[in-house]
């Protein structure tokens, strides 16, 4: 069966049009649709959220995060959050040094780091992997950043789910907003009490993190959409460390 013909569905989602534009964003289905725009907007503004008079300015290709007016994210994280000293761990589990709460970090971070003497081979430090439980950051080479496998268990469809959900199919995939598709392979595959989508790329692509959005094209057509979970690097290391994983409903200990 054809990669098209394991989604039969007549309500199809498209792929954003216009690749002169930027940006051209990554389109993932609604899970569920609004059937009453007008009331969902008088709830939200029930609930506290503020309109913004005129919408976004035109030309604005982005925001910063708009609840946090003074710019500073890391101060707002340990406030809300809560900060606490964790380790700075390499890749085999070796202390490098330490840090002051880790949802301060993100995946490809270089700067800030604050190890305090360099590689063997003098090459710079690359934040691999942000563990919220256990409070580690874990850091390592740039290569070490590509990618070949995501997968999460938070997915859903533009229209019906695949028939035949077992069986591989071929799409593309695309992360983040000015990244462009990639060639891929998917499937849903059975875990400990869950389901995942399980994303393969026939190349491997940088700087994917848990938390992101993974959204599967087949040609111009969105097939769906699944928050990535977790991660596997291109670069070897050892099956302790191999996959990366990030739940992000978990928080640093106090």
């Amino acid at each position: 069966m054809s990669a098209a013909g394991r989604f039969c569905d007549s309500t199809l989602a498209a792929k954003p049009l216009g690749t002169t534009t930027s940006p051209i964003a990554p389109s993932a289905a609604l899970a569920d649709e609004v059937a009453d725009l007008r009331a969902a907007v008088a709830w939200l503004e029930a609930n506290g959220v503020r309109m913004a008079p005129g919408g976004i300015r035109a030309g604005a290709a982005g925001h910063d995060i708009c609840f946090i007016p003074d710019g500073d994210t890391r101060g707002f994280l340990a406030d809300h959050l809560g900060a606490a000293d964790g380790p700075i761990l390499d890749r085999d589990g070796r202390h490098l040094g330490s840090h002051a709460g880790a949802a301060a970090f993100t995946v490809g971070q270089r700067k800030g780091l604050n190890i305090g003497f360099p590689t063997d081979d003098g090459r710079p430090r690359f934040v691999l992997e942000v563990r919220p439980v256990t409070n580690e950051v874990i850091v390592g080479p740039r290569e070490a950043l590509a990618v070949t496998e995501l997968a999460g268990s938070r997915f859903s469809w533009a229209g019906q789910p695949p028939v035949d959900s077992g069986t591989p199919w071929s799409c593309e995939v695309q992360v983040r907003a000015h990244a462009d598709p990639v060639v891929a392979t998917a499937v849903l595959r059975e875990g400990l009490g869950t389901t995942e989508l399980v994303i393969s790329v026939d190349e491997p692509i940088m700087g994917v993190a848990p938390g992101q959005t993974a959204v599967v094209y087949l040609g111009t057509r969105v097939l769906g959409q699944c928050t990535i979970d977790r991660t596997v690097s291109a670069a070897p290391v050892s099956a302790s460390s191999r996959s990366s994983s990030c739940r992000l409903r978990s928080r640093p200990p106090p």
